[in-house]
């Protein structure tokens, strides 16, 4: 989205925080979570707990990254009308794809698909995406006019509510615009005064948080099946893997500033890819007929639950489909956006 040129480090942050978002779809979008038995612990039911976690640290991701970036400009009515038409146009191209092959659509789904953001906010990363992106004009001037101490206090108030009023003592506080307010603000927080943090100290807490979730579910695991009560134990493993839960906050925090105090000078390869991580979102998660017929029907995930490959299915179907869909948005960048809005300025 960006025309300036600066360093690859946030660029590949972008990449991986895709890569894990991908990659957590393969988990939870497939049908593999829902023939997971806790009375029947096996090492592929662990491996996809353990790889689900990352698509919700990449959400948190996204929305601090644009924070970073965003308080200090702008969203230009090229960039934000660039952005509604990749949405608008992958869209479309998928659902009529899915329309031609005899896919039968609601009506909440057709206008989900053409009014993204008044119809998808209450349950969907790209409509709060969305609204957020357009209303940052108005959150900069907001957080801007604040100082210091006020901009803590209310970071402190938002993490609270959101995140450890319901880890903790499991209040219902989930609202997705509010979460993604919360995190633009942390990503604004540290671009504006900054975390004292060094590269070593964030990674170590990066991997600190995520054996400890990594750990909490197995000891959610391990303690439906010898001790019972499931339904418990999950209620609490939910609470420490959502994207607004503490530990998953923290971890997307801790990611973030281990990144961004990388020394990594501009690569244009990286940020090339980069600029396409929004598109490899937009194709490969697009709506329900799309994640049925990609995890279902082509790659058929579920049928390698009880495989010994599936650690290699796995790896092999995400790194593929994060390479097709950068191609293709590519290529839609190449040959259709940059054409059509060189004629529209020209106009």
């Amino acid at each position: 989205m960006e025309s300036v040129k600066r360093s690859s480090n946030i660029e590949l942050l972008r990449i991986v925080f895709m890569l894990m978002i991908v990659l957590h779809h393969y988990c939870v979008n497939s049908g593999l979570t829902e023939i997971m038995r806790w009375d029947e612990i096996t090492p592929n039911m662990i491996l996809i707990q353990f790889m689900s976690i990352g698509g919700k640290v990449g959400v948190n991701g996204f929305f601090l990254i644009s924070g970073y970036f965003m308080i200090h400009k702008l969203a230009s009515i090229q960039k934000t009308v660039k952005l509604l038409f990749e949405v608008l146009f992958y869209n479309i191209v998928v659902f009529l794809f899915f329309l031609a092959i005899g896919v039968e659509y609601t009506r909440s789904e057709i206008l989900e698909c053409f009014v993204p953001i008044l119809f998808s906010i209450p349950a969907s990363f790209i409509g709060n995406y969305l609204l957020i992106y357009i209303l940052s004009p108005i959150i900069n001037k907001g957080l801007k006019a604040l100082s210091y101490k006020e901009f803590n206090i209310l970071l402190i108030v938002l993490v609270v509510f959101y995140s450890i009023l319901q880890t903790f003592f499991r209040q219902n506080t989930w609202q997705y615009f509010g979460w993604g307010f919360t995190m633009y603000s942390v990503g604004a927080y540290i671009r504006l005064y900054g975390i004292n943090l060094s590269r070593k100290t964030a990674a170590l807490g990066t991997f600190a948080c995520l054996l400890f979730i990594w750990f909490f579910e197995l000891f959610c695991d391990f303690g439906t099946k010898f001790v019972g009560g499931g339904e418990l134990w999950h209620k609490w493993m939910y609470m420490f893997t959502d994207a607004n839960k503490f530990p998953v906050f923290a971890m997307s925090v801790f990611i973030f500033l281990w990144f961004k105090n990388m020394d990594l000078e501009y690569n244009k390869y990286i940020n090339k890819i980069a600029a396409s991580c929004f598109g490899v979102l937009m194709i490969h998660a697009n709506n329900w007929p799309m994640r049925h017929w990609l995890w279902g029907d082509t790659l058929n995930n579920v049928g390698f639950y009880h495989s010994p490959y599936l650690w290699l299915h796995m790896l092999l179907s995400v790194i593929g489909i994060y390479i097709i869909c950068t191609l293709i948005d590519i290529l839609r960048i190449n040959y259709i956006e940059r054409p059509l809005f060189s004629w529209i300025y020209r106009k």
